[in-house]
């Protein structure tokens, strides 16, 4: 576990993947408002595990399917970006993910 909080360019560079997108923008600016919290959570198929219990990433539908989910409890439905919670979308990723926050 890591508190953080991210420049606009670390933010930018840990969400490259949405460059281009109307939400990027708005992205980079929220992650770089403030602190936020940075796990390492391991266990056979994390990823898949992760994404079940934080729920779809947009709260508005997390809301209305998976109301028990991370992101229906805690997003913000006026705001997509304000979902609460990044999760890795693959193995791939989350090694990316990982040693972004984690270097060492």
């Amino acid at each position: 576990k890591r508190h953080v909080t991210l420049t606009p360019e670390q933010a930018s560079e840990f969400y490259q993947e949405q460059e281009g997108t109307p939400l990027f923008p708005l992205l980079v600016t929220y992650m770089s408002s403030g602190p936020l919290v940075a796990l390492c959570l391991m266990r056979q198929d994390a990823v898949s595990g992760w994404k079940a219990l934080v729920g779809p990433a947009d709260t508005l539908e997390a809301r209305q399917y998976y109301p028990f989910s991370l992101r229906a409890r805690f997003g913000d439905p006026n705001h997509q970006h304000k979902n609460a919670l990044h999760g890795s979308d693959s193995a791939e990723s989350a090694v990316r993910e990982i040693h972004f926050f984690f270097p060492e």
